[in-house]
């Protein structure tokens, strides 16, 4: 519109100074002049709108790319959170998937081994003195499905008028599971241990006296033995070793000495019977506490 009254002042000017037919011809140049002339100054003026188009386009992106940066790491941050994620739960789902398959490619009481920590159990039966006598209870701890320890202890006591005594024993074993379902190996270690206190009446110048005496025994004791030990999927456990072979490490045996009246010593004769009664009484409890065992019966419960 500018360049239309340019040129239409042009024309009007032009006509007023010459209404001759050939100054026509002479605003028909000036007018194409002027028109090209516009349009030049038009070209120039779109040229640097263009141009200021273009940079502010360019500040606005350099202003917009810190945070195009953000968010995509943002998101970049979110999406590797999510695949670590996925990926551990992956493993995770993978680990149990394994584990179930080596779990069920085990045997009943294996697969009850490894999937157990603590078993409680108890001995009442077996062709073998001390655990007729002292009937121990055990606590023992599943390393894995191959390996187990524990402790028992078991107790027999007597009383009487004149006469006390008490045997124990306490032990601490482990059974290997050679990567079978029931079969183990076992291995032991004990002390056994006798005490016993007494009073008898002796005739001292035609006058019976009381006198009070004991004896004390201690034996260490190793023991292997050949078992088998089933165990339900539920926890009962029941055990049962075919043979135990025990061996004495080492003993003592002692009688005390009689607590006589009035300040009396047992004399010579006594004495040697005191020793004697010792060697023998020794040999006696090593026996005991060192016996072979046939069939003795655990029953417990895994858990």
């Amino acid at each position: 519109m500018h360049d239309d009254i340019i040129l239409t002042s042009c024309f009007i000017s032009s006509v007023s100074r010459c209404g001759k037919q050939t100054c026509w011809r002479g605003v028909s140049n000036e007018f194409c002049q002027l028109k090209k002339t516009s349009q030049r100054a038009v070209t120039l003026y779109m040229e640097k709108k263009v141009k200021n188009l273009l940079v502010s386009l360019m500040l606005l992106a350099l202003a917009a790319t810190p945070v195009l940066a953000q968010t995509a790491g943002e998101t970049a941050a979110g999406a590797s959170a999510e695949e670590t994620q996925t990926e551990s739960t992956s493993e995770t789902e993978q680990a149990a998937t394994t584990a179930e398959a080596m779990d069920s490619d085990l045997m009943p009481s294996e697969r009850t081994r490894n999937n157990k920590s603590i078993l409680i159990g108890y001995a009442p039966f077996g062709l073998h003195i001390t655990t007729l006598l002292t009937q121990p209870i055990t606590v023992g701890y599943y390393i894995n499905k191959n390996f187990l320890v524990g402790i028992e202890y078991g107790s027999l006591e007597v009383k009487e008028t004149d006469f006390t005594g008490s045997y124990t024993n306490t032990g601490a074993y482990g059974r290997w599971f050679p990567n079978t379902n029931s079969f183990n190996v076992l291995f032991a270690l004990h002390q056994r241990a006798l005490t016993v206190d007494y009073s008898y009446k002796v005739d001292i110048l035609g006058s019976p006296i009381s006198v009070d005496s004991g004896m004390d025994y201690t034996g260490n004791i190793a023991t292997v033995g050949i078992s088998n030990q089933w165990s339900s999927s539920w926890g009962l456990v029941v055990g049962l070793d075919w043979l135990v072979y025990s061996s004495v490490l080492s003993s003592t045996f002692t009688f005390d000495d009689p607590a006589l009246p009035g300040g009396i010593t047992p004399d010579a004769k006594t004495r040697a019977d005191i020793a004697k009664a010792e060697k023998e009484g020794k040999d006696l409890m090593d026996v005991v506490a060192g016996s072979p065992g046939l069939f003795i019966l655990t029953v417990g419960f895994a858990f």
